[in-house]
């Protein structure tokens, strides 16, 4: 019965620990999967950002661009404003224009900056995704933990039993030696 009883604990050892590392595994595994995922959505936006900047900085040279041919021509103008009267009126044509230009720069810049603003709010909430897989794997370490702590006790108790097997056996070989001696 003694010996029975060690197997049997042995056997539910090797399963506790068995069942322990396959959840382990599990959970180390569906935290690589997240992350990886995480990792590869920052990807994604991080391009998405580079792509938008590089377009922003194109858009933002050729605006310059423009506002410094405009700046040009208005100064041409105005040198001919003093020869002609019938130039005055391109001048004033140009003067639109680049109000014009100037209102949808202006435009631009506020969509600019509600995109970014959009863009902040999805690096937040990856953030805080990110602070909440910290906090997940922080509660399965300590259940881990919880876990490896329940299971000491029993090997333990194993390892008493074991002992006891041990010291049984050393007495009942000193009973057969003594009883081999009585027979002679």
């Amino acid at each position: 019965p003694g010996i029975l009883a060690i197997q049997n604990l042995t056997q539910e050892k090797e399963y506790e620990k068995r069942k322990h590392e396959e959840a382990k595994r599990q959970m180390e595994d569906e935290h690589e999967r997240h992350m990886n995922k995480l990792d590869e959505m920052l990807t994604l936006e991080r391009q998405k950002h580079k792509e938008l900047l590089s377009a922003e900085q194109s858009e933002r040279q050729l605006a310059e661009n423009q506002q410094a041919e405009a700046e040009q021509d208005r100064m041409k103008l105005e040198e001919q404003l003093k020869r002609k009267e019938q130039e005055l009126e391109e001048l004033i044509e140009a003067q639109k224009k680049l109000e014009g230009i100037y209102e949808r720069s202006l435009k631009d810049n506020h969509e600019k900056e509600k995109m970014n603003a959009d863009k902040e709010r999805i690096v937040q909430a990856l953030k805080k995704e990110k602070t909440e897989m910290e906090k997940f794997k922080y509660v399965m370490v300590h259940k881990n933990q919880k876990l490896e702590d329940e299971m000491k006790p029993r090997e333990e108790e194993i390892e008493k039993m074991e002992n006891q097997i041990n010291e049984m056996n050393e007495e009942l070989e000193r009973y057969w030696r003594e009883n081999e001696n009585y027979k002679m």
